[in-house]
């Protein structure tokens, strides 16, 4: 029989299809979003949600006794006080607003979205991506993307980049070659028929994702050195030109020879040959690549866009200034509403603006002073006139919690968004909001920041700072270009790369986690509230006829476990119950920053259940040791817990041990204790664990030996002082090496991981 999945296991390979899947699902919103819905939310945002929770239940249950788990219900609540003040004001707010209608449902739908990102930092930080998680995500996402791109450009169905509507590309990538793209056309801005965003929904937010992923490939080509991550890395940067945003075009480009300057910088600082550099075959690929992304650059869109001078998402108009020496009559309210009637065209000024969003029959004086005085290059763009109106509403409305927790997205997207990430949330969540929502990505970069400068020369190593840099350029992306703080898309990546900076501050190296966590993932697992509450537990267990498999850990479980892959898989099962016996354990969890204070011995157990057995009129099965041992045993049994019902015995030396179980299944125990030594007896368990209804189920080693007074126990003073390893190897110096083999390699792989 298969076993089960560990809980932490299940829920990183969900992480990771989850990631994966998401330009899968952002394809689909742009084709699909309004066919398939569930109570008005798209089909992909309900599948997003859904496999959030999902993972957020699972890593909290795993997770139960942690801080992270602490921690993250405390934020929880403080984010459910926040939204009851949230609504409180955005239904209180004052101003009319035509177009901008709040709504309950929509904002909280929107705040559930905002949460997204810390919980995928708490669930990713819980998880521990290692390093071929990561490729696995990064190379996957970047082929979909950059494929999908480059092939529909190719074959012209591609969408407009600067088109909110699905208008398809004129010329593609072919074409800038054979045909070029004139920067004086006639035709205003005819590059932007040659922009290309795929069959994606944003070119903003498929700039953010590309351009959170570049510092990543980057840094995998190098560490591959094979020519089909250098491939990936390019095709990754051209798709990227075809976008035609700045973020995407120079973003790109840019993110790449930082990574690259990181990698040369880190050869240096610890003295490297950098000459070796350019014999490998990193070398060569990266010449080749650049050549190739220069050549599609200098043929872009974007090339032409640059040209013909006009770098914003809106049309340019020059840096025209207001003449308004022919107003006349009085500054009476009648001249104005006049003056702005007979010159919104003459003034330039967005009708959607000025006649539907916020009407100037509602504020003449803002509208007249807007025109009077605010030259029209600045409010030519629509990232300055939403500033502007927002300025003027929060000033019209005048309340401070406005600035405090926002006057809602549902408000303030509908009108007045001004495509600039920051200030967008300022404006929609108030600060108490950007605390809650957006803070946590600067204080992951800010801690990363400072552990980094705390040992510079250490620290500089590409491994070490690549996500670091990945989450940097994804907010300087979000401030410049906006569209990828809010949406689930770009943000996902984003809390991906901040989860992952946070567990290198805490030193836990995504290409170094495997090796360095292989004890840590036990204990992990280890019982943390000692012995008077676990016999409660399985007290509890044992009357309420459940079942549970208890393994007894000592150093030497572990060891054995982290060399035995099939033991290590049993001890993770999410049913198994690991009890620290004895003091290397306890160090152990001290030396590593786990919660474990007391041993739980594997004879105190035993001798507790056998009391509570008699005292419930339980029965037992015993199975292993000599047949003299088990045998004396049952008789020790019989005599101190006459209530015990023992429903069989059987020595450790039959030929077919599972014909045994297969008795024991027939009978039925409640308690079944195995003494085949590690890891006979657990594995055996463990096969058969899944059959049973009920029984409490240990592997005892050597116990029975002690228990059926064949040997003694260490004297009081040994296990009092937890001592029982020195009476153990001085009474039987031929423990000596196995002592060595588990205990002295165990106390240098804590070191290790520490």
């Amino acid at each position: 029989m298969e076993n089960k999945t560990n809980l932490k296991d299940i829920v990183k390979k969900i992480f990771i299809a989850f990631m994966i899947m998401q330009p899968v699902l952002d394809i689909y919103m742009s084709l699909f979003d309004k066919s398939i819905q569930i109570v008005g939310v798209s089909l992909a945002t309900v599948i997003r949600f859904a496999l959030v929770f999902i993972m957020l239940v699972m890593i909290m249950i795993h997770a139960r006794k942690n801080k992270s788990t602490k921690l993250f219900i405390g934020y929880a609540v403080a984010v459910l006080i926040y939204m009851v003040f949230h609504h409180i004001n955005a239904v209180g707010f004052k101003v009319r607003l035509v177009e901008a209608k709040y709504s309950l449902f929509g904002e909280l739908l929107y705040l559930a979205r905002m949460c997204i990102p810390v919980a995928l930092i708490y669930i990713i930080y819980n998880i521990k991506l290692n390093y071929k998680d990561i490729k696995k995500i990064v190379i996957s996402v970047s082929l979909i993307i950059s494929l999908t791109m480059i092939i529909s450009n190719l074959f012209k169905f591609s969408y407009l980049s600067y088109s909110l509507e699905q208008d398809t590309i004129s010329g593609n990538m072919v074409e800038w070659f054979t045909k070029g793209i004139k920067p004086d056309s006639e035709k205003l801005n005819d590059w932007v028929g040659y922009t290309t965003r795929g069959l994606f929904q944003s070119g903003n937010q498929l700039s953010g994702v590309m351009i959170i992923l570049v510092p990543i490939l980057t840094y995998i080509a190098f560490k591959e050195k094979k020519i089909k991550e250098w491939i990936v890395l390019t095709l990754h940067i051209i798709a990227m030109i075809t976008i035609t945003t700045r973020v995407g075009a120079i973003g790109g480009i840019l993110a790449m020879a930082a990574t690259v300057c990181v990698y040369i910088l880190e050869k240096i600082i610890h003295r490297e040959k950098v000459s070796e550099i350019f014999k490998q075959k990193n070398f060569y690929c990266l010449i080749v690549s650049v050549v190739v992304i220069a050549v599609v650059y200098a043929f872009s869109p974007f090339k032409v866009r640059t040209m013909s001078g006009n770098f914003g998402a809106d049309l340019a108009i020059g840096k025209q200034t207001t003449d308004n020496t022919n107003v006349d009559g009085s500054d009476g309210e009648i001249d104005k509403i006049a003056y702005i009637q007979e010159n919104v065209e003459k003034e330039e000024i967005n009708g959607y603006y000025i006649y539907q969003v916020y009407p100037y029959t509602d504020d003449v004086d803002f509208w007249f002073d807007l025109m009077m005085n605010v030259p029209k290059y600045e409010r030519a763009g629509n990232r300055k006139m939403r500033a502007l109106l927002i300025n003027r509403i929060l000033e019209r409305d005048n309340r401070i919690s406005d600035h405090l927790v926002g006057i809602s997205f549902t408000r303030s997207s509908s009108f007045v968004w001004p495509e600039r990430d920051f200030q967008s949330q300022v404006d929609a969540l108030g600060w108490i909001g950007m605390i809650l929502f957006i803070f946590p990505y600067i204080f992951v970069f800010v801690f990363a920041v400072i552990q980094f400068f705390r040992k510079f020369k250490e620290n500089l190593y590409l491994r070490r700072v690549v996500y670091m840099m990945a989450l940097a350029v994804g907010m300087v992306a979000a401030y410049l270009s906006g569209h990828i703080l809010n949406e689930i898309f770009p943000f996902v990546f984003l809390a991906m790369v901040a989860g992952i900076t946070l567990n290198v501050a805490m030193g836990d190296e995504p290409e170094n986690y495997e090796k360095k966590n292989e004890l840590r993932r036990f204990f992990d697992k280890i019982y943390p509230d000692g012995e008077k509450k676990f016999f409660e537990d399985i007290d509890k267990d044992l009357k309420n006829e459940k079942k549970r498999f208890i393994v007894t850990a000592n150093p030497e479980t572990l060891m054995i476990a982290n060399s035995n892959k099939e033991l290590a898989d049993c001890l993770l099962q999410e049913y198994v119950t690991i009890v620290p016996d004895g003091i290397g354990i306890i160090k152990g969890a001290k030396i590593l920053g786990y919660p474990q204070k007391e041993t739980i011995t594997g004879v105190g157990l035993v001798e507790h259940l056998f009391k509570e057995c008699n005292d419930t009129k339980k029965s037992v099965f015993l199975f292993g040791a000599k047949k003299e041992v088990v045998e004396k045993l049952k008789e020790v049994l019989e005599k101190d817990y006459p209530n015990i019902e023992i429903k069989g015995i059987e020595n450790g030396y039959v030929e077919d041990r599972q014909k045994v179980f297969d008795e024991i299944e027939k009978l039925s125990p409640d308690l079944v204790l195995v003494a085949l030594g590690i890891p006979a007896q657990e594995l055996l368990i463990n096969k058969n664990f899944e059959k049973f209804n009920k029984g409490i189920f240990i592997g005892v080693g050597g116990s029975f030996d002690v228990l059926s007074g064949t040997k003694k126990r260490a004297p009081k003073f040994f296990i009092k002082f937890h001592l029982e390893w020195l009476y153990r190897i001085t009474t039987e110096p031929k423990r000596m090496k196995r002592f060595f083999d588990s205990n002295i390699k165990y106390l240098f792989k804590l070191s290790e991981e520490k």
